[in-house]
Protein backbone atom coordinates (compact mmCIF):
# COMPACT_ATOMS: atom_id res chain seq x y z
CA UNK A 1 0.00 0.00 0.00
CA UNK A 2 1.36 3.91 -1.04
CA UNK A 3 1.30 6.32 1.31
CA UNK A 4 -0.26 9.07 -1.23
CA UNK A 5 -3.41 10.21 0.61
CA UNK A 6 -6.44 9.45 -0.07
CA UNK A 7 -8.49 12.50 -1.38
CA UNK A 8 -11.65 10.37 -1.98
CA UNK A 9 -11.49 9.47 1.78
CA UNK A 10 -11.31 12.81 2.82
CA UNK A 11 -13.54 14.08 0.48
CA UNK A 12 -16.33 11.54 1.65
CA UNK A 13 -15.46 12.68 5.47
CA UNK A 14 -16.00 16.43 4.72
CA UNK A 15 -19.53 15.69 3.14
CA UNK A 16 -20.84 13.97 5.60
CA UNK A 17 -18.96 16.75 8.31
CA UNK A 18 -21.17 19.23 6.59
CA UNK A 19 -24.34 17.51 6.30
CA UNK A 20 -24.31 16.55 10.20
CA UNK A 21 -23.19 20.58 10.69
CA UNK A 22 -26.11 21.98 8.57
CA UNK A 23 -28.84 19.07 10.29
CA UNK A 24 -28.10 20.08 13.86
CA UNK A 25 -26.92 24.04 13.24
CA UNK A 26 -29.11 24.46 10.41
CA UNK A 27 -28.94 27.18 7.12
CA UNK A 28 -27.86 29.93 9.14
CA UNK A 29 -25.79 28.25 11.83
CA UNK A 30 -23.58 26.68 8.84
CA UNK A 31 -22.96 29.94 7.31
CA UNK A 32 -22.57 31.77 10.27
CA UNK A 33 -19.76 29.04 11.06
CA UNK A 34 -18.34 29.18 7.72
CA UNK A 35 -17.85 32.85 7.52
CA UNK A 36 -16.50 33.38 10.99
CA UNK A 37 -13.56 30.64 9.93
CA UNK A 38 -12.72 32.22 6.75
CA UNK A 39 -12.70 35.49 9.00
CA UNK A 40 -10.44 34.09 11.41
CA UNK A 41 -8.66 32.84 8.93
CA UNK A 42 -7.90 35.91 7.08
CA UNK A 43 -7.32 37.94 10.62
CA UNK A 44 -4.69 35.33 11.19
CA UNK A 45 -2.80 35.88 7.98
CA UNK A 46 -2.74 39.52 8.56
CA UNK A 47 -1.76 39.53 11.91
CA UNK A 48 1.19 37.20 11.11
CA UNK A 49 2.17 39.26 8.10
CA UNK A 50 2.37 42.26 10.32
CA UNK A 51 4.40 40.82 12.83
CA UNK A 52 6.39 37.16 11.39
CA UNK A 53 7.82 35.29 13.68
CA UNK A 54 11.24 35.42 14.32
CA UNK A 55 13.94 32.50 14.36
CA UNK A 56 15.61 32.13 17.78
CA UNK A 57 19.78 33.20 17.77
CA UNK A 58 22.22 30.51 17.97
CA UNK A 59 25.27 31.05 19.95
CA UNK A 60 28.52 29.04 20.61
CA UNK A 61 29.06 28.29 24.40
CA UNK A 62 32.76 28.73 23.96
CA UNK A 63 33.29 32.30 23.13
CA UNK A 64 29.56 33.51 22.75
CA UNK A 65 29.73 34.49 19.20
CA UNK A 66 26.15 34.58 17.49
CA UNK A 67 26.26 32.23 14.57
CA UNK A 68 24.07 31.75 12.07
CA UNK A 69 21.06 29.09 11.90
CA UNK A 70 22.62 26.46 9.80
CA UNK A 71 25.96 26.42 11.51
CA UNK A 72 27.82 23.50 12.49
CA UNK A 73 30.63 25.19 14.17
CA UNK A 74 31.86 28.40 15.41
CA UNK A 75 33.85 30.39 12.87
CA UNK A 76 35.73 32.63 15.38
CA UNK A 77 36.69 29.65 17.93
CA UNK A 78 35.95 26.32 15.77
CA UNK A 79 33.86 24.80 18.29
CA UNK A 80 30.96 22.71 17.81
CA UNK A 81 29.36 23.63 20.88
CA UNK A 82 26.46 25.98 20.54
CA UNK A 83 22.72 26.77 22.25
CA UNK A 84 20.00 29.06 21.59
CA UNK A 85 20.03 32.67 22.78
CA UNK A 86 16.17 33.80 24.92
Amino acid sequence: MTDRPRWWLMGIAALMAAMFLYQSAGWQGTAALCVSVLAAFAGYRWYRSRGPVRASGVRCLICGETLPSTARQCKHCGSARWTVKN
